[in-house]
């Protein structure tokens, strides 16, 4: 049981730190905030903004400032491996905090069951000088800087569905590659720049198929 508790705590870090990366997985990146020559955004679009929910009961929150995940991990232990919870865990202001990682678990009881659950929030956009938002076709394009170059994730909504799609595979790299005049540049070994015109990224972000494409519907 100890081995069980421990595996879950870890899968919990793992996870948790996987969502608060993602560029670092792309291999598309650009040198300005696309599209280019289109006037960045100081807050979001009314359209965008509420509150969906995906396949996996994953939150998405999409607020005037700020688009943030909400999703939440549950696991049962028996009252008869209460002791091993013990072991493992701090009891601290009606809270259970794993004395490892010190994620900080809510718990309920349900029969002769402890559930215990953790609420992860994790913010994917928030205006600054390294994260810019356009309004470009109709849908919403997310600028990521890391210090010298971009990245790019869209948002589109059509009527109750809204798709959250990541430009960054190698897969998107071929695709836009294919549609360039001009092709893009390896930097390193797993950074690739692309320039593509307003017209060609148009072009690209209109397919319909991404390597990273979540559905999310409107609550």
């Amino acid at each position: 049981m100890k081995q069980f508790i421990l595996l879950v705590i870890f899968l919990f870090v793992i996870s948790c730190k996987k969502a608060d990366a993602p560029a670092d997985e792309s291999f598309v990146y650009f040198e300005k905030p696309q599209p280019i020559y289109d006037a960045e955004l100081s807050k979001i679009p009314n359209k965008f903004r509420g509150l969906f929910i995906n396949s996996d009961s994953v939150y998405l929150n999409i607020s005037e400032n700020m688009i943030s995940k909400e999703f939440t991990r549950k696991f049962r232990i028996h009252k008869t491996e209460i002791d091993s919870l013990k072991k493992e865990f701090d009891f601290v202001n009606g809270k259970y905090v794993s004395k490892g990682y010190k994620v900080v678990f809510d718990f309920i009881k349900i029969g002769d069951s402890l559930e215990l659950s953790n609420k992860e929030i994790d913010t994917i956009f928030i205006f600054s000088n390294t994260q810019k938002a356009k309004r470009f076709n109709g849908k919403l394009i997310l600028n990521y800087s890391d210090s010298i170059y971009w990245t790019v994730n869209t948002i589109d909504l059509e009527k109750n569905l809204l798709h959250l799609k990541s430009i960054g595979s190698k897969e998107d790299l071929k695709k836009i590659d294919s549609l360039t005049h001009l092709k893009s540049v390896q930097i390193d070994s797993f950074r690739f720049v692309v320039k593509p015109s307003r017209n060609e990224f148009k072009t690209f972000i209109n397919l319909k198929r991404f390597h990273v494409d979540e559905a999310f519907k409107k609550i």
